[in-house]
């Protein structure tokens, strides 16, 4: 949970890669949320509260595959949402004329993309789903200390770059988004802060208006009365 977090705010692609381990984990534990406690949340130091906050994290996942039936295969759709959402945005910076860099590092990529496709025989998926798919299993290559070699590390070096820079875009995308929320809600406020201030105006006025009338009211009846005397 507190990793994961984390690595959203910094890299939604290793975001993406440490939740893919997260559902292998789950599955690895059997769905055994006291088995997870044991393996993987007492690791960490933790206080007490931080640790129950973890402990229903991890449910929560395991309950999220588990009505999505994926048990032994499949990411949560949580996730599959933010990879469609991820390729939408390589989609974008591709046709976007201002950003040729962009496009050259994703054109030195795409060859070893599509051999990813080919070796995986998932044809309908995205460049984006094809290159998580690839990265994860090059973690898992790496955590597991098997040899790899020199055209494989280059190959997912090109990849690993590309999804390097779209996570920077979409980095400066929730920037952007972030901004305009405070700059919406700073000018929400000034405006309820005028609204505020003009309503207290008002208020001033009548109450100072109704206050002259009364004193030139008593007046008139302070005359009256001079007058009947």
């Amino acid at each position: 949970m507190i990793i994961a977090e984390q690595k959203r705010k910094e890299n939604i692609a290793e975001y993406l890669l440490y939740m893919y381990q997260v559902e292998d984990l789950v599955r690895a534990s059997e769905f055994d949320l006291d088995r997870i406690e044991e393996t993987i949340i007492s690791q960490f130091d933790a206080d007490y509260a931080t640790k129950r906050e973890m402990r229903e994290w991890y449910k929560g996942h395991i309950d999220m595959l588990t009505a999505e039936r994926k048990q032994k295969l499949g990411h949560m759709n949580i996730l599959n949402d933010v990879v469609s959402e991820l390729n939408e945005l390589n989609l974008k910076l591709l046709h976007d004329p201002l950003n040729k860099e962009f496009k050259d590092i994703y054109d030195k990529a795409k060859a070893n993309v599509e051999a990813l496709r080919m070796r995986s025989g998932h044809g309908t998926e995205s460049d984006v789903q094809l290159a998580l798919n690839g990265l994860y299993g090059y973690l898992i290559l790496r955590l597991q200390k098997k040899e790899i070699s020199k055209e494989t590390k280059e190959a997912f070096g090109s990849i690993s770059e590309w999804m390097g820079r779209l996570a920077e875009g979409w980095g400066r995308q929730g920037e952007g988004e972030t901004r305009r929320r405070g700059e919406g809600e700073r000018g929400r406020r000034g405006e309820g802060e005028t609204r505020r201030r003009g309503e207290g105006e008002t208020r001033r006025r009548g109450e100072g208006e109704r206050g002259r009338r009364g004193k030139r009211e008593t007046g008139k009846e302070g005359e009256g009365e001079m007058t009947n005397d």
